[in-house]
């Protein structure tokens, strides 16, 4: 949002949650670029250590919902998330349509852009994982209320794992729909991420609670993402999940142990850092935009380090620098997404900040 509202309490967490998630998500997929060009390095160990970052983005909806509507969704609310969040989805299906098919025939364009778009077939896949959120939120919300946290997050881990170590598990059935369900298809639907959703809803409405328990207990925290960390390094190492990937079972354990840690470090600024509340001011058109410019430019050095820090840097310059050009068109937020507009002196300290 162009120019974030001063009437709108705003939470220092959730820029660590967007900025982190958008920087490792820049990460990921340089290290991927770099791996294609460099098949002799294996980046398997980094990668996986910032897998988190997806189901960050996941979990920052829940987690804003619950506190902004604990009594379901506003009026108008719809129409909002279609304009600022389904608009531009469809806008980037269609553009990395064009891209994947370039010179192709338009009826493979028109193909491919529907895949895009129905089927999550590009980076923007989580959008409609999100829209699911709002619908379970919407169902939900009064039930979750009044349920003891504990029954609905362990039920909710039990049933996420499962569905996870399944597709994960067990070989992918002959066919195109099996090869499709098993690549892709099932990161879609809501349940397999809905240890998220539970966690988030409950982590929104305990907030203040939760940041304080975890400002008292940070070498615990710090403790506990190490130790999920090691548990993700295992089942890699282990063969046991094949796929480096957000949605393997060990994920649902290490990405919440990051968020606990983001919180932790949330607590510990009365603002959050310049350069983290820049990037979580253009996050979402940096998660869309990224990806034409690290999928093709050519590596500024042989060196995979320097490669890497180029694919890096260029794709945070080329996806701000779009979104900053493309907003100045009074129609261009609905293209690719709008920029939130925050400053430091919008927020206020958190439950336990000590001043920085």
């Amino acid at each position: 949002m162009a120019g974030a509202s001063t009437k709108k309490r705003l939470y220092p967490e959730v820029v660590w949650f967007r900025g982190v998630a958008a920087l490792a998500v820049v990460i990921i997929h340089s290290l991927s670029r770099t791996q294609r060009l460099h098949s002799e390095i294996d980046l398997s160990w980094f990668l996986m250590a910032l897998m988190f970052a997806t189901p960050v983005f996941v979990f920052i909806s829940e987690y804003l919902f619950s506190q902004s509507y604990p009594r379901g969704l506003p009026q108008g609310f719809y129409r909002r998330r279609i304009q600022y969040l389904l608009l531009p989805y469809v806008t980037m299906g269609v553009a990395y349509a064009i891209y994947d098919t370039w010179g192709a025939p338009v009826s493979e364009v028109v193909i491919e852009a529907l895949g895009n778009i129905f089927l999550g077939k590009f980076v923007g896949y989580f959008v409609l994982v999100i829209f699911q959120f709002y619908l379970l939120h919407h169902v939900f919300h009064r039930f979750l209320s009044q349920a003891k946290p504990i029954p609905v997050l362990v039920g909710a881990f039990g049933i996420n794992a499962a569905y996870l170590a399944f597709f994960n598990l067990f070989p992918q059935p002959p066919g195109v729909l099996g090869a499709y369900i098993w690549h892709r298809g099932y990161w879609l639907l809501a349940v397999g991420w809905i240890f998220y959703f539970a966690l988030g809803y409950y982590a929104g409405r305990n907030r203040d609670r939760l940041l304080d328990v975890i400002a008292r207990h940070r070498v615990a925290v710090i403790a506990l993402c190490g130790g999920a960390l090691a548990l993700t390094y295992l089942g890699l190492a282990s063969g046991v999940f094949r796929f480096v990937s957000s949605k393997r079972p060990e994920l649902l354990i290490y990405a919440p142990a990051v968020i606990g840690v983001l919180m932790l470090l949330s607590t510990r600024y009365v603002y959050p850092p310049k350069f983290l509340l820049f990037i979580s001011n253009y996050s979402f058109s940096i998660y869309l935009l990224h990806w034409f410019v690290i999928n093709n430019m050519k590596p500024v050095h042989s060196h995979p380090v320097v490669a890497t820090l180029g694919f890096i840097i260029s794709g945070l310059v080329f996806a701000i620098g779009v979104a900053k050009l493309v907003n100045l068109l009074p129609w261009g937020r609905y293209l690719v997404g709008r920029p939130y507009g925050q400053t430091q002196g919008d927020y206020h300290p958190p439950a336990g900040a000590h001043i920085r």
